[in-house]
């Protein structure tokens, strides 16, 4: 008993402790944004991410060529879909009572 009291105050003093740790970083976020700004600064690591993609690059009339779509009903009240929909119910109902019995008949088979 006395571990899991143990193992609980290790579990509480570690929460504490990174909402502790999470507070400070919140609290100072944009000191930190500086600070790493200016490393990046100083490394000349800092690349520009928007000028590498070219906006040319991508042509819409090649993406959406296809005009020739043929127009798809979304009708709610279809009733042949609600047909489908209940053939599959059913269907999937049967295998698995199909698969129940099997497993109850290898249970008793077994014992």
């Amino acid at each position: 008993m006395k571990k899991n009291k143990c193992l609980i105050g290790k579990l509480i003093a570690l929460a504490i402790a990174i909402a502790a740790i999470a507070g400070a970083l919140y609290l100072f976020k944009d000191s930190i944004a500086e600070v790493v700004a200016k490393i990046k600064e100083k490394l000349g690591a800092e690349e520009d991410f928007d000028e590498d993609v070219a906006d040319e690059d991508f042509d819409d009339e090649e993406i959406f060529a296809d005009k020739d779509r043929e127009y798809v009903n979304i009708k709610i009240g279809d009733d042949s879909v609600e047909e489908t929909a209940e053939e599959e119910i059913e269907e999937a109902s049967e295998e698995v009572i199909e698969e129940e019995t099997e497993e109850a008949a290898e249970e008793i088979t077994e014992e």
